[in-house]
């Protein structure tokens, strides 16, 4: 999204050009060919001894959780999920981020009647991949994961369950008929409330 965002707000004119369905296809495919691979050849290379009870106390079956119940010593498989963390979290942050800033500097040069449509197309994508990434980077770039097993099963639920309760919200706040309908019935509470604290 931040890729067909940047094409749209900071090259319009070329962007049937640059976002051909072929490109889309490779995207896809490079995405899932690279998590397969990163997600799988750790396994692999390095399989994991469980000698405690196989009792997980999460909500998933995380690889971070799975290496507490190891009997080996963890200091290269840590080092190996913090490299492939940074890989497929703060790496591709930081590009989308980057991404971000140039659309913002696009979008800072464009008249106020195109520039609050732009502003609330990236906002809304913005807030999902903090709210995604965010979470991810905390769980697993920080330490702590490491120290609090009970918050760091917490903050999981950022990046597995929110993402997918919130992204409705969050994309349909754009809609001018979901704004007004969404403003109606706050009023009305409102209204409600104080009549009701008024008796």
């Amino acid at each position: 999204m931040a890729y067909d965002r940047y094409l749209a707000i900071c090259h319009p004119l070329h962007y049937p050009t640059l976002m051909r369905w072929s490109i889309c296809y490779r995207l896809t495919s490079f995405v899932w060919v690279f998590s397969f691979i990163i997600i799988i050849l750790p396994s692999v290379v390095m399989p994991v001894t469980l000698c405690h009870p196989n009792h997980i106390d999460h909500f998933m079956c995380e690889a971070l959780q799975v290496l507490q119940l190891s009997c080996d010593k963890n200091y290269t498989k840590d080092f190996v999920i913090f490299s492939l963390s940074f890989i497929t979290i703060l790496l591709p942050f930081l590009i989308i981020m980057a991404s971000y800033v140039c659309i913002l500097f696009s979008i800072l040069k464009v008249n106020s009647a195109g520039r609050s449509k732009a502003f609330s197309t990236c906002t809304s994508q913005l807030t999902v991949v903090i709210l995604i990434y965010g979470s991810g980077m905390v769980t697993y770039l920080g330490s702590l994961s490491r120290h609090s097993a009970n918050q760091g099963k917490y903050i999981s639920m950022f990046y597995v369950v929110a993402p997918s309760v919130f992204n409705p919200l969050i994309y349909s706040l754009n809609n001018r008929e979901v704004k007004m309908t969404f403003m109606r019935t706050f009023t009305k509470l409102m209204i409600t409330y104080k009549s009701g604290s008024n008796i």
